[in-house]
C-alpha cells in the first residue's frame, strides 16, 4: 500500500521477501501482482490500454468535431484519445450541415472517420441591368464558381463570401455576400458599359425613393475601429417615405443653381461632386433647388452674409419650415437628417459594411487623394452611389449623443457643438476603419474642405391628379409622353410636396384601344409604380390592349404560362433594385368581349424599379397567341401590384 514512485522509470530499495504491488495509468487497466524480490531484481510491465485513437478528416477540412457534446478541434483531427466504448461524434458548423456517426472504439485500436460535408444552402438570385435599366445576359459567379446566367435562382452555400456578374461590354459587377441559411436572396447587378464608365446627367439628377422601415443605427462595442459616440446601437425607426440623391450633388448641379463653382478640385470635370461648401451653402442650394421647382423652401434663413460657395457666406439663424421645426415634414429639398442618411447607406445591411470596399468606394486606397466623378464605383443594393466615399457629405444634425431607446425620425439635439458630417472622404486620411457605416464627426456650421460636400433629399408624399388626351397622346407632368391612343382620361401619378390632404389610392385603370399587332397603349407603368407608396393605395393597375388576330381557346394559357418566367424577372429586378413595399404582383390577359380573364400571380416581391415598365413591354410584345376559325379577338394586357 505504500507509493514507491510518481512515474517510471523509477529506482528504489525494497525488503526481500514477497510483496503485492500495483502500477497504475491513466486510460490503462491497473495490473497488481504479488512478487518475490532477489536481490538486483528488475521489473518490466506492459500495461494493457483501455482508450482507442480516433482521427477525424474532413472534406472541406477545417470543421468544428464534437464528441459527446464537447468541442475537440476542426478537421484533420488526429489520434484523439478516447475511452473504449461508443461515442457520438459530430461534425459541423455554422457553414456546413452537421454529419453524424457512432463510433465504437476497442482497446488500444487506432479508428479513421472521414466525412464528405454538405454546406447549408442559402438561395441566390441575381438579375443584370445596364444603366437604363434593361436586362442583361450576364455570367453569375459565387466566389469564382460559376453558377450560371443572371436571372436563375441558385443553390448556393450560406457562407458564400462573394458574388460578381459579368457580361460582354460592360465592367464586372461585384458585391459581398451575407446570406441567410433557407432563404433566397435577390439582387440586382447594375452594369456600367465599358465604353462610357462615365455617368449621364440621367443617372446624375435622378433621386431614389426610400420607404419607411426600422434599422438599428449605430456600432456595437465590438465592431473594429468603432469610436465614442457611434453608440449605443439603438433601434430607429423611420417612418415618413423621402427620396435621396443618387449622387452626391455635382459641379455641374451647383452651378446650374447658384451659378458659381466654389469647388477646389475643378480638373476633376463637372460629374465630380462639388466641395468647399459649408452647412449654410448647403441649405441655401437645397432651398434655391427647391424655388426652381415651386415648391416651399424647407428652411428659413436669417442673418445671412456673402454669397453661397464664395467662401464666406453664412448665416445667424435657420428656421425649419414645418410644423413642430421637424424637417422630416417639409415640402421643399433639404439635407438628409442623421438617421436617414445611415438608413439609406445601409440599405438593410448590418455592421461596418467595409467589405469589398474599392469596388463601391472611392478612399485613401484607391482614390490617390483627390475626389472623382460620381458613380464611378457600384451603387449600393437601394441605388445609391459613393455613401461610402468620394465626399464627406453634410447631413442635418447637430452632434449629440445617442438615446439608448428607440425613436422614431430622430433629429438631433437642439443645439451642439458642430453639425454632423458622415459618409468617407477621398483624402489621405479617409482609411477604411473610418468609412464604416455608422462612424460620424462634426464640423462647425462654417466650415469647408477639400472632400466635404452633400446631397440633398425631399419627404415623399405622392397624389395623383387626371389630365385629359391631346393630339399627341398622353401628356402630363414635366412634358413627359406616355403613349397611348387618345382615348379617355388617363391617371397621373406624380411626386408633390407633402399635403395633409392627399387620400388612399384607389384602383385606377387606363387602357387604349384599336392599336396595332405588337403595340402597347399604356401610361408609364415605372412612374405609376415609383410615385405611390404601397401604404398609399390597395392596388395599382395599368392596362394595354392591342388587336392579334383570332385565338384558339388554350392559346391565352399557354402564352402566360411560356412567358411567365420573363415577367418574374422583371418584376425580381426591379424589386431588388428600389423596394416600395411587399406584396403580389399579377398579370392578367383578358380575351375578347366577353372579359374571359385569365390571371396568374408571378411573384410574391417587392417593387418600384422606374424602367419595370419597360422590361413588361419588351416580353409582352413578343407573346403570340394561336389562331382560330372565330374571327378577331382583343387582348388586353394588365400589370397589378397588391400590398399586403
Amino acid at each position: 500500500g505504500k507509493q514507491l514512485c510518481q512515474s517510471t522509470p523509477c529506482r528504489r530499495e525494497v525488503p526481500l521477501g514477497t510483496h503485492q504491488v500495483q502500477m497504475r495509468l491513466k486510460a490503462h487497466a491497473l495490473k497488481s501482482q504479488e512478487v518475490s524480490f532477489s536481490s538486483g531484481q528488475t521489473l518490466n510491465w506492459i500495461l494493457e490500454p483501455t482508450f482507442g485513437r480516433l482521427s477525424v478528416r474532413s472534406s472541406p477540412s477545417g470543421v468544428s468535431v464534437t464528441v459527446g457534446g464537447e468541442l475537440r478541434g476542426k478537421t484533420p483531427l488526429e489520434g484523439l484519445v478516447l475511452e473504449e466504448g461508443s461515442h457520438r461524434v459530430v461534425v459541423g458548423d455554422a457553414c456546413h450541415e452537421p454529419e453524424a456517426r457512432e463510433v465504437t472504439l476497442t482497446r488500444g485500436a487506432a479508428h479513421e472517420l472521414t466525412l464528405s460535408l454538405s454546406a447549408r444552402p442559402a438561395g441566390l438570385r441575381v438579375s443584370a441591368v445596364d444603366s437604363r435599366g434593361d436586362v442583361l445576359d450576364a455570367e453569375v459567379r459565387v466566389d469564382g464558381r460559376s453558377l450560371g446566367k443572371s436571372g436563375e435562382t441558385y443553390t448556393v452555400p450560406v457562407c458564400a463570401r462573394e458574388v460578381s456578374v459579368t457580361a460582354k461590354g460592360y465592367s464586372p459587377w461585384v458585391a459581398a455576400l451575407n446570406l441567410r441559411e433557407r432563404e433566397t436572396r435577390s439582387l440586382v447587378a447594375s452594369l456600367a458599359s465599358e465604353a462610357s464608365k462615365v455617368p449621364t446627367s440621367k443617372v446624375l439628377h435622378r433621386f431614389v425613393a426610400i420607404e419607411p422601415g426600422t434599422f438599428m443605427m449605430g456600432s456595437p462595442m465590438s465592431e473594429l475601429g468603432r469610436l465614442l459616440g457611434e453608440g449605443p446601437v439603438r433601434e430607429v425607426r423611420i417612418t415618413r417615405p423621402f427620396i435621396m440623391q443618387m449622387t452626391e450633388v455635382t459641379q455641374a448641379q451647383w452651378f446650374d443653381v447658384m451659378g458659381n463653382e466654389p469647388a477646389a478640385n475643378e480638373d476633376c470635370g463637372a460629374t465630380c461632386p462639388v466641395e468647399q461648401v459649408n452647412w449654410w451653402d448647403a441649405l441655401a442650394y437645397a432651398n434655391a433647388l427647391s424655388r426652381q421647382e415651386g415648391l416651399a423652401e424647407c428652411y428659413d434663413l436669417s442673418g445671412c452674409w456673402g454669397r453661397p460657395g464664395d467662401g464666406v457666406h453664412g448665416c445667424f439663424n435657420v428656421k425649419v419650415n414645418a410644423p413642430g421645426g421637424d424637417p422630416t415634414r417639409c415640402a421643399g429639398y433639404r439635407l438628409p437628417t442623421e438617421a436617414e442618411w445611415e438608413y439609406a447607406a445601409r440599405a438593410g445591411g448590418r455592421g461596418a459594411m467595409t467589405n469589398n470596399l474599392a469596388a463601391k468606394a472611392w478612399f485613401s486606397g484607391n482614390a490617390g487623394g483627390s475626389t472623382r466623378p460620381v458613380a464611378t464605383k457600384l451603387a449600393n443594393p437601394w441605388g445609391l452611389y459613393d455613401m461610402q466615399g468620394n465626399v464627406w457629405e453634410w447631413v442635418w444634425d447637430w452632434k449629440g449623443n445617442y438615446a439608448a431607446q428607440p425613436k422614431s425620425d430622430p433629429h438631433g439635439p437642439t443645439l451642439g457643438a458642430g453639425r454632423v458630417f458622415r459618409g468617407c472622404g477621398s483624402e489621405w486620411a479617409s482609411f477604411k476603419a473610418v468609412c464604416r457605416v455608422a462612424f460620424r464627426n462634426a464640423f462647425v456650421p462654417l466650415h469647408r474642405g477639400a472632400t466635404l460636400g452633400f446631397r440633398l433629399v425631399k419627404s415623399g408624399a405622392q397624389r395623383a391628379r387626371r389630365v385629359q388626351p391631346t393630339d399627341g397622346g398622353w401628356h402630363g407632368g414635366k412634358g413627359r409622353n406616355l403613349r397611348g391612343a387618345r382615348v379617355g382620361t388617363a391617371t397621373i401619378l406624380e411626386q408633390l410636396g407633402v399635403s395633409d390632404e392627399s387620400g388612399p389610392f384607389r384602383e385606377e385603370e387606363m387602357s387604349a384601344d384599336g392599336l396595332g399587332e405588337g403595340e402597347l397603349g399604356a401610361m408609364s407603368l415605372g412612374e405609376a409604380l415609383s410615385a405611390v407608396a404601397p401604404s398609399e393605395r390597395p392596388h395599382v393597375r395599368i392596362s394595354s390592349s392591342r388587336v392579334s388576330g383570332a385565338l384558339a381557346a388554350s392559346s391565352v394559357k399557354e402564352t402566360l404560362d411560356a412567358h411567365a418566367r420573363d415577367f418574374r424577372g422583371c418584376m425580381d429586378a426591379a424589386g431588388a433594385t428600389r423596394p416600395l413595399g411587399a406584396g403580389k404582383a399579377f398579370l392578367a390577359l383578358k380575351v375578347g368581349a366577353e372579359g374571359d380573364v385569365r390571371e396568374s400571380v408571378l411573384s410574391e416581391s417587392t417593387f418600384g424599379h422606374p424602367e419595370l415598365e419597360a422590361c413588361v413591354d419588351r416580353v409582352a410584345k413578343q407573346m403570340r397567341f394561336k389562331g382560330s376559325t372565330k374571327g378577331a379577338s382583343k387582348v388586353s394586357f394588365s400589370l397589378r401590384f397588391a400590398p399586403h
